[in-house]
């Protein structure tokens, strides 16, 4: 609509099929007509702000899905056996084998930091201004105001870049266990991979502009930075909100293994290849991140259950194999 006929700009009204419940009825999908603009041609965008909504429903959801996804293969990993080590010995859970373990648990992480991003941008939009509208969308010209800022020594607030005012952080030359499950290190990483890429996107893009490239141009060649400093951003924003819910808990056994699915979580940010591709992580320190997960993985593991419980995604939700594979794999149940 927006575009046939340009309805975007000189359509008063439009079709909006959505469910129909009257009274508590359901009704099934209806059509009806809403005003897009008003006789005084209050503008598009006025009438249609209420897809901010969309924006943070589609997010919230693709979380609450991969709860459910995550819930049916963790299930299923506990009850599923193949191979024995040792003959006459019972055969080992899939969950047991530390491949299984390397590929499943790293997913629960992150889906627990999804899960707090989702919440946080929940609480936005609910105590929504005008202001946050802008941090929901997060499309504001970020790089504009980064560039801006640097000629004025102008201080950071908002979208959580006030790190761009601090030391640049650094990492040590040899990674420890301890030195790797700190937060503050982890945060340190995730904030150095993010500030070093927005510098390096900035210089890729006055260097262009500096030739005579035209902006469109100059944003197409630094694609590949651009992709790699939106995902840096999206890590560390994500990590801080893990990192601000972890500290409203007291200290105890929920209070640690929620530090473990953190460490866990930063651990899978930090095998990002571009740690190794731009140089923020050594090629041994890089190895060692890639030990530690396997050490943190079989740590996680005895609490697998527990973690995808607290999903709270209803049973019927999720497929027979998280229960009794066997059952709904049976020749009685393919006959049903």
């Amino acid at each position: 609509m927006t575009e046939l006929g340009h309805g975007s700009n000189h359509a008063t009204h439009t079709i909006v099929f959505s469910q129909l419940n009257i009274n508590g009825n359901n009704e099934g999908v209806h059509a009806l007509i809403a005003q897009i603009r008003d006789a005084d041609d209050n503008r598009f965008a006025a009438f249609m702000s209420p897809l901010t909504a969309g924006r943070v429903i589609i997010a919230v959801n693709a979380v609450y899905q991969s709860k459910v996804g995550v819930s049916i293969a963790i299930r299923y990993a506990l009850t599923r056996r193949a191979f024995s080590l040792k003959p006459n010995e019972p055969e080992v859970l899939l969950l047991d084998y530390p491949s299984h373990q390397r590929r499943l648990l790293p997913l629960i992480a992150k889906i627990y930091a999804l899960s707090f991003g989702a919440n946080y941008l929940k609480m936005l939009y609910v105590k929504r201004t005008p202001q946050s509208n802008k941090t929901i969308h997060v499309s504001k010209a970020l790089f504009a105001e980064y560039m801006a800022a640097q000629k004025r020594n102008k201080v950071f607030k908002g979208l959580g870049l006030e790190h761009m005012n601090k030391p640049c952080p650094v990492i040590p030359a040899h990674l420890t266990s301890t030195t790797l499950r700190c937060t503050q290190f982890q945060m340190d990483a995730l904030c150095l991979r993010e500030r070093e890429l927005l510098n390096r996107f900035v210089a890729d893009v006055s260097q262009c502009l500096a030739k005579g490239e035209s902006k469109e141009q100059t944003f197409n060649m630094s694609y590949q930075v651009a992709e790699d400093l939106g995902k840096a951003f999206s890590d560390r924003a994500i990590f801080q909100t893990f990192v601000e819910a972890e500290a409203t808990l007291a200290s105890g056994s929920l209070k640690d293994v929620l530090g473990m699915v953190r460490s866990l979580y930063a651990f899978n940010c930090l095998e990002d290849i571009t740690y190794l591709r731009y140089g923020f992580l050594s090629v041994d320190n890089g190895a060692a991140v890639r030990r530690e997960i396997t050490n943190l993985c079989s740590e996680v593991r005895p609490h697998a259950l527990a973690l995808v419980s607290s999903f709270g995604s209803p049973d019927a939700f999720l497929s027979p194999i998280a229960f009794n594979w066997v059952g709904a794999n049976s020749w009685s149940s393919v006959q049903h």
